[in-house]
């Protein structure tokens, strides 16, 4: 089975004649973005759409929730996802952890703030992708730098072979 996770374009405030006036739907704040799903059980030839996976919060990722990572964990998968509250953090969101059983229901572990921030600039956060490499755990993401630029970085944490569990 392939799964396909999307941020797609719910709108929440009915439609708008300025949705796609900038060429960039995420921009104007006409929509909200929850993560989605698709399936496939041939090898991703062809995707059925399942829906929303990961909706939006109430708070600080109340815009966008776009799961960006999964890792297989005891008990389940947990998934980092990016947030933001509104299109005006559109390029600065900020990392939320969820985490599901079955992949195909997520549940914000973070519905009260960001998991992780940059300690600078906008605080931007974001596309953490988490890799377990023996008794470590890597750390791929982008960070906001003081100068208000953007750095790929990688860390690394061990796991003092306890692992991460649902």
């Amino acid at each position: 089975m392939t799964y396909l996770f999307a941020s797609y374009a719910a709108p929440f405030a009915g439609p708008r004649a300025d949705a796609h006036a900038s060429g960039d739907v995420y921009a104007v704040g006409a929509t909200i973005h929850p993560t989605g799903l698709a399936v496939s059980d041939d090898g991703g030839e062809e995707f059925r759409w399942e829906g929303e996976a990961l909706a939006v919060g109430g708070g600080w990722d109340r815009y966008q929730a776009r799961l960006n990572s999964v890792a297989p964990v005891e008990g389940g998968f947990l998934g980092f996802y990016d947030g933001s509250a509104s299109h005006e953090e559109n390029y600065e969101e900020r990392c939320g952890l969820a985490v599901s059983a079955d992949l195909r229901s997520w549940r914000s572990l973070t519905p009260g703030g960001p998991w992780s921030v940059s300690p600078y600039a906008t605080g931007s956060l974001r596309y953490v992708n988490a890799l377990a490499v023996g008794d470590e755990w890597w750390f791929y993401y982008e960070l906001t730098r003081a100068d208000g630029s953007h750095d790929l970085r990688l860390t690394r944490s061990l796991t003092s072979g306890h692992g991460l569990a649902v």
